[in-house]
């Protein structure tokens, strides 16, 4: 009978055949509903297991292929980083094949749970015998269940040794690299007109100096380049990956504990200070000048305290919320209710924009 074969050999071909011959000679309205309701509940609770199956040996393969890939592009001077991307790759397709191999053996024994459950309710109805099955053999499964193992520990072992792990936890946790280096570079206020500030994930700082020079002071991290002149009036910083970290389209959306820090003299006045960073945090100083401050997953933080001169505020968030201190009040809103504008009689403004961060005004 088609529910013992179902039990002995648990394909997917022996359950549909199983659960086409359920109905066969039952005539009590009770016992056919009975073995209707489990059928359903079968066929999708099979149908829900394959699919994940699928999906995850999908995974398997196109995982694989896109770090290998993914190694392919890094530079070939950062052999370790290729190593771990390639170790990553193997450390997540072993974890999705043994998935698939253990969702493989839940949907050998729900066949064989569902058919003696149907040759159950057959029996209580006068039909049949009583279930044969026997139970699923568990050498095979032993000997392949090793397989994704192995290929966890031999992926997690290159991952490891390429330092890859540590690199994305002290991103992913804000915790600073101890190989952190330092450059500083000072100008001359009468040759600067403009600073522009173009970050990937660094945190970016903007306060008065002590000095009567523009002073600019980098935290260099091993997989940032930068560049850093002056050019027709302008200070021009623009930081960008050099390839070490995989995936850095999405590291640089967490804010680097790395930073830079632009120091302004007092009387200084340029005609704007422009800085942007896609995920790192910027801390501006209050001061009446033109200042855009804008990135995408970055807080930003204003402080207004002690400030000299007065400017205009005007500060949105698309996700995030902005905080703002107790006695500074808009007197206007604009353009939502995420958009706020304080106003002073100043003509500066101080333009903060964070995409889905916070801003804070103190």
């Amino acid at each position: 009978m088609s529910l013992n074969q179902a039990q002995k050999n648990p394909t997917l071909q022996n359950f549909i055949k199983a659960m086409g011959s359920v109905f066969t000679g039952v005539s009590k309205p009770l016992y056919y509903i009975f073995l209707a309701l489990l059928v359903v509940t079968s066929f999708f609770v099979i149908a829900m297991l394959v699919l994940s199956i699928l999906v995850l040996f999908a995974s398997v393969i196109i995982g694989l292929a896109f770090f290998i890939a993914l190694a392919v592009t890094i530079p070939s001077g950062f052999v370790l980083e290729k190593v771990g991307t390639i170790g990553w790759g193997i450390l997540l397709s072993g974890i999705f094949s043994l998935l698939a191999y253990l969702l493989n053996r839940l949907k050998k024994h729900t066949i064989v749970w569902s058919a003696r459950a149907a040759q159950g309710i057959r029996l209580k109805a006068g039909l049949g015998q009583g279930p044969k099955g026997g139970r699923l053999e568990t050498g095979g499964f032993r000997r392949i269940f090793y397989l994704p193992l192995i290929a966890i520990l031999i992926g997690a072992i290159l991952f490891g040794i390429s330092g890859l792990p540590t690199r994305l936890f002290l991103i992913y946790a804000g915790g600073k690299p101890s190989n952190v280096g330092l450059v500083t570079e000072t100008y001359l206020p009468d040759l600067v007109d403009e600073i522009s500030i173009k970050g990937e994930h660094s945190s970016v700082k903007l306060d008065l100096s002590n000095t009567d020079k523009i002073e600019v002071s980098l935290e260099t991290t091993d997989w940032l380049d930068y560049d850093l002149d002056l050019s027709e009036g302008i200070i021009s910083y623009t930081e960008r990956s050099n390839g070490r970290l995989p995936l850095f389209e999405l590291v640089k959306l967490h804010g680097s504990a790395a930073g830079i820090t632009i120091s302004l003299p007092k009387d200084y006045i340029p005609l704007l200070v422009d800085i942007e960073s896609v995920g790192g945090g910027l801390d501006i100083a209050g001061m009446p000048l033109n200042i855009n401050a804008i990135t995408k997953t970055g807080s930003i933080s204003l402080n207004t305290r002690g400030s000299l001169g007065e400017y205009t505020i005007q500060a949105s968030t698309d996700k995030g919320t902005i905080s703002v201190a107790e006695d500074l009040r808009p007197d206007n809103r604009q353009g939502g209710d995420n958009i706020l504008y304080y106003k002073a009689p100043g003509d500066k403004m101080i333009r903060l924009v964070s995409v889905k961060g916070d801003i804070t005004i103190d």
